[in-house]
């Protein structure tokens, strides 16, 4: 059997971000991903993803996914995939190399970066099997290497070394093909968006408090002398809330406030950018945001969240398949070839209305063609009916031939 690699030596660098995210500061994490430089893009990430819209609607996808049931199936020699498959499920191998705070990390940097990665923490189990725990690590270390055609990582020391998906200890998770799958990360769609929120709610609180203190004007006498107007305007500005100022003789202050409500632009400033980041990672607005003609808020979600869900199951699977599960079958069963395949049972709406839209027809077909033969002689067997229904994936259990419709009396004889 294959034995797994040696302990990670490869420390991730001790970073800091203090960068102060623009408009034009975008535009430049845009340029250095497109040559395959992804440690701003990355820091990126790490801004969008302290907006509480944005960590939500990815929370949203990771989690709509593990909540469903998990199987595996087997592949290779049925008997000895079933030990696999046992392994992972009642001995449960898989929830300690699979754990769900890591799934969710792994998910969340795919689906926002466009690309993740981890590497695979190999340990002892109690039963005697070599476990390769998945442990995600911060993409801000990772470039793509255009020339080369390879993936590096930055690590302790500042040196890079090649990281060879699917090598028995690194991880690389793309759930978008393509050359460059970072740009397919939904960072790109959202960061205008969360950079707009935050500069709206800025913009909010500076003109919250400009209507809340008002201006402050000063009239003065016409006698007043320039010294005595400016002291009076300079403790005017130096008072603080609840302050109480006694102006010179003659001098009259009155406090004047905004009576636009340009504040109203605000809100929906926010309200807009909050719809677009939601429609983007989740492709539907939040239950809060269900318009109008557009069904319920339940229904909407289900149909185009578990369609995007779905998506994200197989990609996982096939990742996590290709990249941990045949790694493990190969160490502990020395054969890669019964590697067992996650499977997460997503049952979009649309499958299900097309599902019963099937079924129905099917019981109407069956129905018609049992009234076509009455009378005939004619009838449909048990056998062929357990085969009908196994077609459609039904069971038929105690069938039976229902009995044969009498022959019509014969007319009376008329008197």
């Amino acid at each position: 059997m294959a034995r797994p690699p040696a302990k990670n030596t490869h420390a991730a660098p001790a970073t800091r971000s203090y960068v102060q995210w623009t408009p034009a500061l975008l535009h430049t994490a845009e340029v250095c991903a497109a040559s395959g430089d992804l440690r701003l893009a990355a820091e990126l990430c790490d801004f969008l993803w302290a907006d509480g819209r944005v960590s939500t609607a990815l929370e949203t996808r990771a989690r709509g996914l593990l909540k469903h049931h998990l199987s595996f199936e087997r592949s290779g020699d049925k008997r000895r995939a079933g030990r696999a498959v046992r392994a992972l499920e009642a001995e449960e191998d898989w929830w300690t190399m699979a754990p769900e705070a890591e799934l969710i990390a792994l998910l969340g940097w795919a689906l926002l970066l466009g690309v993740a990665i981890a590497r695979l923490e190999w340990d002892v189990s109690a039963d005697g099997r070599w476990l390769p725990r998945l442990t995600v690590r911060h993409p801000r270390d990772l470039r793509y290497d255009m020339h080369g055609r390879r993936w590096l990582l930055r690590v302790d020391q500042g040196a890079e070394i090649e990281i060879k998906p699917g090598d028995r200890e690194w991880v690389l998770f793309a759930p978008t093909a393509g050359p460059q799958p970072w740009m397919h990360g939904k960072w790109r769609s959202v960061a205008p968006f969360v950079l707009g929120r935050t500069y709206g709610w800025s913009d909010w609180q500076q003109q919250s408090a400009l209507h809340g203190s008002g201006v402050r004007i000063i009239e003065a006498p016409e006698d007043a002398s320039d010294d005595l107007c400016e002291k009076a305007t300079a403790d005017a500005a130096a008072l603080r809330a609840g302050g109480a100022w006694c102006p010179p003789p003659g001098f009259k202050v009155t406090v004047s406030e905004p009576i636009a409500a340009t504040w109203e632009t605000f809100p929906a400033q926010l309200s807009t950018a909050a719809v677009e980041i939601a429609v983007s990672i989740t492709g539907q607005t939040l239950s809060s945001e269900v318009r109008p003609g557009v069904d319920t808020g339940a229904t909407f979600q289900a149909e185009v969240r578990s369609d995007l869900i779905a998506g994200d199951g197989e990609s996982l699977s096939t990742c996590l398949h290709d990249q941990q599960l045949l790694h493990w079958a190969d160490v502990n069963f020395g054969d890669p070839g019964i590697a067992p395949w996650p499977a997460w049972a997503v049952v979009t709406a649309e499958a299900l209305t097309a599902r019963s839209a099937a079924l129905k027809s099917f019981a109407d077909a069956l129905s018609a063609l049992r009234d076509a033969l009455r009378g005939t002689g004619l009838g449909i067997g048990p056998e062929a009916l357990r085969a009908l229904a196994a077609d459609h994936g039904l069971t038929l259990d105690d069938v039976t031939e229902p009995p044969p419709v009498p022959p019509p009396a014969p007319p009376e004889p008329s008197p």
